[in-house]
């Protein structure tokens, strides 16, 4: 149970539970021809229809059902934004939020630093372990919000809301706890970026690109290509990041095949799920057979492939320079 005096401050606004002051203010953005169209409630034809909610949601609020936020810009005077609101869902340790801005004041990234105040309170006071939020599919503005707070997408709901002149369509989207927790400035949870500091297997190293032999190798002369910044799969790199690592494929394959008695070779890459280094990363190795395309242990390949001493000397003078 959180009490009523509660209040959330960003850099620039100010979170608070909200009262009778705020009905005005309501009031007058359910005015603007079609505010209403992608949110549960209708627009109320008067004031007085609004008391009846904020009582029902000061009842939520008791209850730590849910937790309803008007939004205020920080200074001498207060001036009201909009509405955040987060609450429990069926699912255990799942809450869902849901936000509005005035017609007055949006475009101007007010609900992307509400939404990250948000989420901070719901997975740090609130011990949640899955925020989701849904929105009308022809809300890109919603849509940029949540993306911009790391959400991602999760389904789509044909029949999403039901309205007077019926069904609208949303898409839902979610973040985890873990995720938001690894999506914090400076906070990687990267082994590898460490991995590849001073490491002993390094053929390969610029300011912003190494390569090094894959301890677990396929066959011989199997290496590993990779940016030196964090990056967690390959369409999060800038293009000048994917031209180095790709000119450097290029000329490695060039020594492959001056060096190495081979029929060919491939190029591999692993995304999300399926990359288990979280660090974005190429494959590239020689091949003289189509079962070496599969995937195997070190026991498996010849036994000079793990001989990365001899392997990087035997590379060293014909990799290319920095």
């Amino acid at each position: 149970m959180l009490p009523e005096t509660t209040t959330i401050h960003t850099e620039n606004y100010r979170l608070r539970i909200p009262d009778e002051s705020d009905i005005d203010f309501v009031f007058s953005a359910t005015r603007y021809a079609g505010f209403n169209d992608g949110m549960q409630w209708e627009a109320p034809e008067s004031r007085e229809e609004l008391f009846s909610p904020l009582e029902k949601s000061r009842e939520a609020w008791a209850k730590g059902e849910a937790y309803s936020f008007t939004i205020e810009s920080a200074g001498p005077t207060w001036t009201r934004l909009g509405r955040i609101s987060i609450r429990k869902t069926e699912e255990k340790e799942v809450w869902n939020i849901g936000f509005w801005t005035h017609p007055e004041f949006q475009g101007k990234g007010i609900m992307t630093e509400a939404v990250g105040a948000i989420l901070g309170f719901g997975f740090t006071k609130l011990k949640a372990v899955k925020i989701s939020s849904s929105y009308a599919t022809w809300n890109k503005a919603s849509e940029k919000v949540l993306i911009h707070n790391g959400f991602k997408f999760v389904k789509h709901i044909e029949k999403g809301l039901k309205k007077q002149n019926g069904w609208v369509s949303e898409n839902e989207l979610a973040l985890t706890a873990s995720q938001w927790e690894h999506s914090k400035p400076g906070i990687t949870s990267c082994d590898f970026c460490d991995a590849i500091k001073e490491n002993n297997n390094i053929v390969f190293e610029s300011d912003e690109v190494v390569a090094l032999l894959d301890i677990d190798p396929i066959s011989i002369g199997h290496i590993i290509i990779c940016p030196k910044a964090h990056f967690t799969d390959f369409h999060e790199l800038p293009d000048h990041l994917i031209g180095k690592i790709m000119s450097l494929a290029k000329e490695y394959i060039r020594v492959l095949s001056q060096l190495f008695n081979l029929r060919g070779y491939s190029m591999m890459a692993n995304g999300g799920e399926f990359n288990d280094l979280k660090h974005v990363h190429i494959h590239v190795f020689p091949r003289n057979s189509k079962e070496e395309f599969q995937w195997v242990f070190s026991d498996k390949v010849p036994e000079d492939a793990i001989r990365f001493d001899v392997i990087k000397n035997f590379l060293k003078g014909h990799m290319p320079k920095k």
